[in-house]
Formats: C-alpha cells, sequence, structure tokens
C-alpha cells in the first residue's frame, strides 16, 4: 500500500476554472476541522499565491459538518456568497477591480433537443425529447453535438432557437432545433411524431436575443 505523506494529508485540493478562478475541494476541509490554525495557515499560503497568480477569485464550499469553520474563513476575508440546506458558499474576490462574480441564480437554463432526419421524424427517449442543463462554459451548439456524439454516437446540426418558455418554479426551458447529418446511418429512436408548437420558427425579442441566443452565433 502506497504510503500518504504527511505534507500530502495535509494539502488542500484545488482547482481553476475557465475564468481564472480557484475552487477549494470541501472534503479536503475535514482534516482541519480539529487544527484550524493549521487551516489558516493553509488558506493564507493560498491566498497570496493566487494574488501571485493573478487569479480572479477563490470560491471555498463548507458542508453542514464544516461549518464551525465559517468564522475562520470569514476572518480571512471571505464572503457569504449563498446557502442550502447542504453547504455554504464562500467567495473571495482577488482583482482592485470591483468584483464581476455572479450573483447566486434563483433558476436555471435547460437545453431542450428538437432533433429530426430527413424524413422528419423526431428523436425521442422514452417519448420525450432529450434535455439537459446548460453549461455556462460551452456555446449551446456545441453542447448539442456534444451531447448526442458522447451518449448516442450520432452526428447533428444545430440550427435554432424554435421555442423559449419558463416554467413555474421560473427554470427557463429552451428548445433547439437540430437536425441529424444526411450520411448517418443510426435511425435509433427515431419516430413519426408530430410535436404542436415546434413547427415553425420562434421570433425572440431582442432581451432573449441578448441573453440567450447570443450563445448560438
Amino acid at each position: 500500500m502506497q504510503r500518504i505523506t504527511k505534507k500530502y494529508y495535509f494539502s488542500l485540493i484545488q482547482k481553476v476554472d475557465n475564468y481564472d478562478c480557484l475552487h477549494i475541494n470541501p472534503q479536503s476541509l475535514d482534516k482541519y476541522l480539529v487544527n484550524q490554525s493549521l487551516l489558516k495557515q493553509k488558506l493564507e499560503q493560498i491566498l497570496q499565491d493566487s494574488i501571485n497568480k493573478n487569479l480572479n477569485a477563490i470560491w471555498l464550499r463548507l458542508d453542514k459538518h464544516q461549518l464551525n469553520l465559517s468564522q475562520l474563513i470569514s476572518d480571512l476575508g471571505f464572503q457569504m456568497h449563498h446557502c442550502t440546506q447542504e453547504y455554504l458558499l464562500f467567495s473571495l474576490w482577488l482583482q482592485k477591480e470591483p468584483s464581476r462574480l455572479p450573483n447566486y441564480a434563483s433558476h436555471k437554463i435547460i437545453l431542450q433537443y428538437y432533433l429530426i432526419n430527413s424524413k422528419n421524424q423526431i428523436f425521442l427517449i422514452d417519448d420525450k425529447m432529450p434535455i439537459q442543463d446548460v453549461d455556462d462554459s460551452s456555446l449551446i451548439p456545441i453542447m448539442a453535438q456534444t451531447y448526442f456524439k458522447q451518449n448516442y454516437n450520432i452526428n447533428i446540426q444545430p440550427l435554432y432557437i424554435c421555442d423559449l418558455n419558463q416554467s413555474i418554479n421560473s427554470n427557463i426551458m429552451i428548445t433547439l432545433k437540430c437536425q441529424l447529418l444526411e450520411q448517418e446511418r443510426n435511425q435509433d429512436n427515431f419516430v413519426n411524431k408530430t410535436i404542436s408548437g415546434f413547427d415553425q420558427r420562434y421570433e425572440i425579442n431582442s432581451f432573449d436575443k441578448y441573453i440567450i441566443y447570443k450563445k448560438c452565433l
């Protein structure tokens, strides 16, 4: 069995996202629950290192059983971003300019795929159009192509947004019309069915175009 060194055991697992923000893995905080002075030293080192690397911010999440660390985190300059029944999320903006960190979202954006083949058959899974949550780090057309390639090994061409609506729970549903590329032989899950309301291009207003449709360009 590989021996775990003391240096490795007391390290904080970190990663940097596409926006040059550092994320500290909450599980790696457990070992400091009874040694907050050591945690303070580690976080101060990470803070200085992040400044030296010109990172934009640090994100740090405390799970329910770690909340006794919240005072220490606050004393180091972190601010509470949002909380749920399961965790408390802190953030620390590192740049001199005003913070560009997003506010906590009150809803999520869901992408629904209206995929047809050359016979105008529609692609359905369990009699429903497939959906996935929108990933802010990717453009919608790339998300669509990746989704069908990874999950069903087929190549598609995104066409346009054909519907946009908001549900009772404030989630936004975007329906993206796509077409199966002609050379594809895999026609599984395509059925003859008319989906009412998705036959014509959806006319989106200027606000929606700025917020959402811009991601497709």
